[in-house]
């Protein structure tokens, strides 16, 4: 019985970690595919956030006459990969790891974001207050899109849309 909570509750921990990525990377304008909770039978949960690069965030701008910093999408996909471990900090009491990649993938993103390593080392801590704030202001959308991610094990785009921002 211990070996089935044990893993109910990492299902658990994975499901708001990867609902956390796909609802706060949609509610900072990026563009976001489907998420999952296992892979090839095991856990190993995914949420596909395109980078701004490959997203076309800035062109899009541009062409709708929107003119910002080139860095703010960079900072934005920051916060989203912050999400996971904060969102099961916030909403589970603790983080249980496993955010080994994404903390990979924000080191990779700090040129594009216009942040130096000394600057990230100073940043970062209100970076991941303001990620905490987001998790909070969207709990019921992290909570519905984990939910469907328990029932469902993955989840489309168009899917997660529907769990995170339909009432």
């Amino acid at each position: 019985m211990s070996n089935l909570l044990t893993k109910l509750n990492d299902l658990r921990h994975t499901a708001i970690h990867e609902a956390g990525h796909a609802v706060i990377g949609r509610a900072l304008g990026l563009k976001c595919g489907g998420a999952s909770i296992v892979r090839d039978g095991q856990f190993a949960g995914f949420a596909d956030i395109e980078d701004p690069d490959e997203s076309g965030i800035l062109s899009g701008w541009r062409a709708r006459g929107r003119y910002r910093k080139p860095n703010l999408p960079w900072r934005g996909f920051i916060l989203a990969k912050m999400a996971g471990a904060e969102a099961e900090a916030v909403l589970l009491g603790l983080s249980k790891g496993g955010d080994a990649d994404d903390r990979y993938r924000i080191e990779e993103m700090l040129d594009n974001a216009d942040l130096t390593f000394d600057q990230w080392d100073r940043r970062e801590p209100r970076m991941r207050a303001t990620t905490r704030r987001l998790i909070r202001y969207h709990e019921a959308a992290i909570k519905s899109v984990a939910a469907a991610l328990l029932i469902y094990e993955a989840l489309s785009a168009e899917n997660i849309d529907v769990a995170a921002f339909s009432d």
